[in-house]
């Protein structure tokens, strides 16, 4: 299954018209790839640039943005980056809350 996480990072490399190779992994059998970009948590979202690892989504999202500056983001006024960031969190707690809602159901 996919994740909001995975989502996202996919959405901001389509928008900054970024080329990348999508790996699928089997969370119960983790390639030697995954295992060595990620030792310490060896969690599946993973990417790779230049070689180098970088892990957990805004930290990938961030460094998409740095890297590939050409199309933000985010604003570049302050206030309005917060106001972004507090409707990605607004989100984030719907779709938990509507998760916990499908999950107690069954």
């Amino acid at each position: 299954t996919l994740s909001l996480y995975y989502i996202r990072v996919e959405w901001a490399l389509k928008l900054k018209g970024v080329n990348y190779e999508y790996l699928k992994q089997d969370v119960n059998n983790k390639s030697e790839l995954l295992l060595k970009s990620n030792p310490v948590h060896k969690e599946v979202q993973v990417l790779l640039h230049n070689g180098k690892p970088l892990l957990e989504w805004l930290v990938i999202m961030e460094y998409l943005d740095a890297t590939w500056n050409e199309k933000t983001l985010l604003p570049q006024d302050p206030y309005e980056q917060a106001m972004a960031r507090s409707w990605a969190r607004y989100v984030d707690e719907l779709i938990i809350i509507a998760f916990d809602a499908c999950c107690m159901e069954r």
